[in-house]
C-alpha cells in the first residue's frame, strides 16, 4: 500500500506538479502537489509582504538616525511626555500641552555659570509674556539638587521657575555640546531656531510673536569636537585653516631644510616667520638680530640644564638639540613679531634671555690715522705671542685677531682697522707688552688699542624659584 500526502499548490507555488517515490522499508511514500489556481496571486502578495517589511525596516533606521542627529530647524516636534518637572502645577507633562505658545528650551546645569547668570532675566521674560510663551529650563541634573541649587545660588535665590529635571529625552532630540542651549518651537510645534541665550531677548521674542522669522546667527554646536584633544589638529572643532593667532615648536623634522623665511603679507595684514631644523642659537636670532654677529664669548648660558645653545660639538644625535619653529601673528609689526618669538622660546626652554650691555677692556686693533693724541696712554698690558710662529707675513687684520687669541683667550680683540694692506711683523719673545707690539706692526699702518667699551652679551638665566613651585592648576 502507498501512502500518499498531497499539499495545497499554495504552499508549494509552482505550477508544476512533482512526484517523488520513497522507499521506506516496505511501504513507498508518494509526495505529490495540486496545482492552485490563485499560486501567481499568493506570490505577488508575498513580494508586496517582503517589500512593505523593507520599507518599514528602512524607515525605522532613518528614525533612528534622525534621533540621533537631532531635530533641525523645520521639522516638527514629536509629542513626547516629559516624565519630571519642578514649580510646575503637574509633575509631568506632554510636549503638546504648550502647543499655541512660543516654546522656548532652555537646557542649562548647575555647572553652566552662563546659564545660571541669564536665569532672573529669563524668568522676567517669562512673567513679561505671560501665556504667550513658555521659557522651559532642562537639566538632566537630579531633582533633589536642583531644587537644593535654587535655594542657595545667588542668583537663583527666590525663584519658582519650572524646570524639567532629570532628563533623557530632550537632549536626545535636541542634542548639543554646550550649554546653555536654546531651542525656539513655534505655535504650531515646529522648530525655527536654535540660540544662545542672551538672544532671548524681548526683542526677539516679539518679532516671532508678531509673525517676524527669527534672523541672525543660529547657534551650531560641533558634535565631533572632543576637548580633550588640541584645537583644530585633526579638524577637531574645525578647519586648520581657521586660527588667527598660532605660534608652533616641534622637535627636528626629518626630511625638512634647515632655513629660516620671514613673509610679510600685507593685504591680509598677516606676518609669518618659520624656522626649520635649527638649533636654539638659530632660533632666538629671529627674535635677536644682533645674535648672529656675537662671538662665542658674548654668550653667557647660565641655564646649561635647561638649554643647550650652540650644540655644535655636544653629542653625535645633533637632532635633539634642533628644532622647527613658526609663528603666525596678525599684523605687520617685526617689533612685535620679535618680542613675540623671544616670549615663545621662552616659555619653550623655561629660560629667561636678554641683550644687554657691559663695561669691557678691549684690544681694538685700528688704523694709525685714528690715534688721538690727546688721548691718555693706555696701559701697557703684556701680551702673549705664539713663538711656534713668531714672523708673520701678509696676514688680513681679521687673521691677525685671530693669531693673537690663540694665545691670549681671555683678552676681547676686535677688528676696527677698515681697509688697511696685510700686516707683517716679527715677533721674539713669548710675552711682550703692548707698546713693542704695536712698534712691530706700525709699519702695516695699525695700532692696538687697548681701552674699555660697551659690549654686547647674550645672557641665559633659569626661571626664578617661584615658577618651580607646585600649585593646583585652576582658573
Amino acid at each position: 500500500m502507498k501512502p500518499k500526502i498531497r499539499f495545497p499548490a499554495i504552499l508549494w507555488p509552482f505550477g508544476k506538479q512533482q512526484k517523488s517515490n520513497k522507499s521506506t522499508g516496505n511501504e513507498s511514500l508518494e509526495i505529490n502537489t495540486i496545482p492552485h489556481p490563485h499560486a501567481g496571486a499568493y506570490m505577488l502578495g508575498v513580494i508586496i509582504l517582503v517589500m512593505l517589511a523593507v520599507l518599514l525596516f528602512w524607515q525605522a533606521a532613518c528614525n533612528a538616525q534622525a534621533r540621533q542627529q537631532g531635530l533641525k530647524i523645520g521639522d516638527p516636534v514629536p509629542d513626547m511626555l516629559i516624565s519630571k518637572l519642578i514649580n510646575y502645577p503637574t509633575t509631568s507633562a506632554k510636549l503638546s500641552d504648550f502647543k499655541g505658545k512660543l516654546l522656548i528650551l532652555d537646557f542649562w546645569a548647575t555647572s553652566c555659570g552662563a546659564c545660571i547668570s541669564s536665569m532672573p532675566r529669563l524668568d522676567s521674560l517669562q512673567q513679561q509674556f505671560k501665556d504667550r510663551i513658555m521659557i522651559l529650563p532642562v537639566t538632566y541634573e537630579k531633582t533633589e539638587k536642583i531644587v537644593a541649587f535654587q535655594q542657595s545660588n545667588k542668583f537663583l535665590r527666590g525663584l519658582k521657575f519650572t524646570s524639567v529635571v532629570e532628563d533623557t529625552v530632550l537632549q536626545r532630540i535636541f542634542p548639543h555640546r554646550m550649554l546653555p542651549h536654546d531651542v525656539w518651537v513655534d505655535e504650531q510645534g515646529k522648530v525655527i531656531a536654535f540660540t544662545e541665550a542672551w538672544q532671548i531677548t524681548a526683542e526677539t521674542i516679539s518679532r516671532q510673536l508678531n509673525g517676524t522669522k527669527m534672523a541672525g546667527v543660529m547657534k551650531v554646536d560641533a558634535m565631533d569636537y572632543d576637548s580633550r584633544k588640541p584645537l583644530l589638529v585633526n579638524h577637531n572643532g574645525g578647519n586648520d585653516s581657521l586660527f588667527r593667532y598660532r605660534s608652533i615648536i616641534t622637535g627636528y623634522l626629518k626630511g625638512l631644510p634647515s632655513e629660516s623665511s620671514l613673509k610679510r603679507d600685507t593685504l591680509r595684514q598677516f606676518i609669518r616667520i618659520k624656522s626649520t631644523n635649527g638649533n636654539p642659537r638659530r632660533l632666538y636670532t629671529l627674535a635677536f638680530k644682533e645674535l648672529q654677529f656675537l662671538e662665542n664669548d658674548q654668550i653667557i648660558n647660565r641655564a646649561g640644564d635647561q638649554l643647550t645653545f650652540d650644540p655644535t660639538a655636544v653629542d653625535s644625535n645633533m637632532t635633539s638639540h634642533f628644532y622647527c619653529y613658526e609663528l603666525d601673528l596678525p599684523g605687520t609689526s617685526v617689533l612685535l613679531a620679535r618680542e613675540s618669538i623671544h616670549h615663545d622660546l621662552d616659555r619653550f626652554f623655561q629660560v629667561r634671555t636678554t641683550m644687554v650691555e657691559k663695561d669691557t677692556m678691549a684690544l681694538i686693533l685700528s688704523p694709525l690715522s685714528s690715534i688721538n693724541p690727546g688721548e691718555e696712554p693706555a696701559p701697557d698690558i703684556q701680551i702673549s705671542v705664539n713663538v711656534k710662529q713668531p714672523k708673520i707675513a701678509n696676514l688680513s687684520p681679521a687673521a691677525f685677531i685671530e693669531w693673537l687669541k690663540a694665545s691670549n683667550s681671555r683678552l676681547v680683540l676686535i677688528d676696527d682697522s677698515g681697509k688697511i694692506p696685510l700686516i707683517n711683523a716679527v715677533f721674539y719673545k713669548t710675552t711682550m707688552p703692548l707698546s713693542e707690539i704695536n712698534q712691530a706692526i706700525k709699519h702695516s699702518g695699525v695700532y692696538l688699542a687697548y681701552k674699555k667699551i660697551k659690549r654686547k652679551q647674550f645672557l641665559i638665566v633659569p626661571l626664578p624659584a617661584e615658577y618651580n613651585r607646585s600649585e593646583p592648576l585652576t582658573y
